[in-house]
């Protein structure tokens, strides 16, 4: 083991201060400040009550990682960044969240548009029945398909939100520790 002088004991400390304070100026200030001009927007509209707010945050994250992953100097980075583009589009796909639009489109297709023939209930005053109807609906018998065609494209709406959910965390689960540079 050996032995500090007097000299030693001073200049050591107040080297790595001296470093460490210019790397501060030269990487952190730099590199923090393009982060709050990057990511500003994002912040500013994000919100806590609502998954949606989560995906766009996330979006953010994986397509800047991506970025970094095709220029960087690793061996898989554009593997990784296809990986990372492929969760930003699932991103997109579940923050437009119309699945059940696309489900719907395809019974107004064969039933034509939906009709709002809603009333007011007798039994309580104030209050409406609400009902909707397809202008192609005739009789009991149509009605009845139309409903049940209508409840299955919904729960396929459904199957492929929750497809596309499952799909996402699956990649990240699988790769989140690889992702990097």
């Amino acid at each position: 083991m050996f032995k500090l002088t007097r000299w030693e004991k001073i200049y050591y400390p107040t080297y790595r201060a001296v470093v460490r304070f210019y790397d501060f100026f030269r990487y952190d200030i730099h590199q923090g400040v393009g982060n709050l001009i990057r990511w500003f927007p994002v912040i500013w509209r994000d919100r806590d009550y609502d998954e949606h707010y989560l995906f766009a945050v996330m979006k953010k994250k994986l397509r800047q990682m991506a970025k970094c992953q095709k220029i960087g100097p690793t061996m898989s980075g554009e593997e990784t960044a296809k990986k990372m583009n492929i969760c930003v589009n699932l991103l997109d796909r579940l923050m437009k969240s119309d699945y059940d639009v696309e489900a719907l489109r395809k019974v107004e297709e064969k039933w034509g548009e939906l009709i709002d023939i809603s009333s007011p209930n007798p039994d309580n005053r104030g209050y409406y029945e609400f009902k909707m109807k397809y202008e192609n609906v005739k009789t009991p018998k149509d009605e009845e398909e139309s409903r049940k065609m209508s409840r299955r494209e919904t729960k396929l709406g459904d199957a492929r939100q929750q497809y596309d959910k499952d799909y996402l965390f699956d990649i990240i689960k699988k790769h989140i520790f690889g992702w990097w540079n």
